[in-house]
């Protein structure tokens, strides 16, 4: 063997061994484990409504579905959870381990979270005899940096795709649209928006979706005082509250950008509210986004009991939903609310 395939041959050894093993994490800090919020009154169900505000201009829906000649590829995922490696994963899902690792090569971390592609023929997750991760309430599961990003199921293939808005016309149609679609979302709103178009939070509720804190102007947070964070946090639950009798955007919170600081998780906490980040970043907010990348990199890193982020609509975000819920579908998934896919807020 010449030198210089002695040097490959033994590069290659060492990232094998290097990149099977999930890191474990360092524990949560305190402040991670939040309480339980107070319970609210339920919130009545308004009737539903097609779209709301029907003088605005409704976005063309080109129809996809998955059939010849573009059908969904079918794949099994797996979201990594701490402790797991790909030499366990393969063997559980009597799998290769050579092949687990190529396919795996560009988008493994080794964090938790991070998507595991199976190769063919693998056994599914939800079938793998192994013990699932002991989760009781949603302070056992693993904090990220910008708060919960990982159901404690991540065998059963159930997703939330969520939303982070304020107030564009494309959106008009979209509460409807997911609810044709059998798809039940959580939407973070923006309180600013939500006081000058209260006619949005009726419209989300209306079609069984359900609402979520994204703050009053998407600022960023980490540069906030204690006193601006609670008004960020309070405003857009007092226009929410104002919009429709009894509506709450509690228990969940999303920060804008996802910056969190101790003062904004202990001040959420204070509230009421609990911190959810994602698993799947659709990079739809991203200059020069297509339908072509938002979608591939929805169904590239979707896995069971991941968390979806997409933003307000557009004409390309138009184009790639109807495929990334086709994708899903097509492969077997469930899409629910937050409240459906994570467990309980504090002790049970």
């Amino acid at each position: 063997m010449s030198a210089y395939k002695w040097l490959v041959g033994i590069f290659l050894c060492g990232w094998l061994m290097a990149c099977t093993a999930a890191p474990t994490p360092l524990p949560p800090s305190p402040t991670a484990r939040l309480p339980r919020p107070t319970a609210t009154t339920a919130v009545p169900t308004p009737t539903p409504l097609r779209w709301w505000h029907p003088t605005h201009p409704i976005p063309t829906i080109t129809p996809y579905r998955c059939h010849p000649p573009r059908p969904c590829p079918l794949r099994e995922t797996y979201c990594l959870w701490s402790g797991d490696t790909l030499y366990d994963i393969a063997l559980t899902a009597e799998v290769d381990f050579t092949e687990t690792v190529r396919l795996n090569e560009e988008i493994y971390t080794g964090f938790s979270g991070s998507t595991v592609h199976l190769p063919a023929g693998a056994i599914p997750p939800a079938l793998w005899e192994r013990p699932r991760p002991t989760v009781t309430t949603l302070a056992d599961l693993p904090f990220g940096e910008s708060g919960y990003f990982l159901a404690a199921d991540n065998r059963t293939k159930r997703v939330a795709l969520t939303f982070d808005i304020g107030y564009v016309p494309e959106n008009e149609p979209l509460f409807a649209y997911l609810a044709s679609r059998n798809v039940q979302s959580t939407f973070f709103v923006l309180g600013v928006s939500m006081s000058k178009r209260p006619e949005v939070v009726e419209a989300i509720l209306a079609n069984g979706h359900e609402l979520g804190n994204h703050s009053w102007s998407h600022g960023n947070m980490q540069w906030m005082t204690d006193a601006e964070i609670l008004a960020e946090l309070r405003d857009t639950e007092t226009a929410v509250q104002n919009a429709f009798p009894r509506a709450s955007t509690k228990p969940f919170f999303r920060a804008p950008f996802g910056a969190l600081t101790r003062s904004v998780i202990q001040l959420a906490a204070q509230e009421g509210y609990v911190l959810i980040g994602w698993t799947v970043d659709s990079q739809d907010w991203l200059e020069g986004a297509t339908s072509e990348t938002i979608y591939e990199r929805v169904i590239t890193f979707a896995c069971p009991g991941a968390i979806i982020v997409m933003h307000d609509m557009n004409a390309a975000k138009w184009d790639a939903l109807p495929r990334i819920i086709d994708f899903l579908q097509a492969n077997g998934y469930e899409l629910v609310r937050l409240s459906e896919l994570l467990p309980p807020v504090g002790e049970p």
